[in-house]
């Protein structure tokens, strides 16, 4: 799957302009060196096992935020699901809402 803006540009135009055309004229310096390569092993590569947990989670916070109108920050869903036996840390609750909010 695609993981920056980069490589979603790259599977939008691959068909129209090449992916080795587009890797060179943008020469994009992100603190990654981008190739086709590069593009190649992320297209092929399956999620990492992080994103399908937040995935996971995200799903699950957002019935909880459903169930309780909306209205609730991370801690009060970090102890919601802490009195509902689910064991997710502060952090990775947080960095899933964080979008939401």
């Amino acid at each position: 799957m695609p993981t920056d803006w980069v490589t979603r540009y790259l599977v939008a135009y691959r068909d129209k302009f090449g992916v080795k055309r587009i890797c060179r004229v943008l020469g994009v310096r992100v603190g990654k060196f981008l190739t086709s390569r590069r593009y190649r092993a992320i297209k092929i590569s399956p999620l990492p096992h992080r994103a399908i947990r937040d995935q996971a989670l995200g799903a699950e916070l957002r019935l909880l935020l459903g169930e309780n109108y909306g209205v609730y920050g991370v801690s009060k869903m970090y102890y919601l699901t802490r009195h509902q036996g689910r064991l997710f840390g502060r952090e990775p609750i947080a960095r899933v809402m964080k979008p939401a909010q």
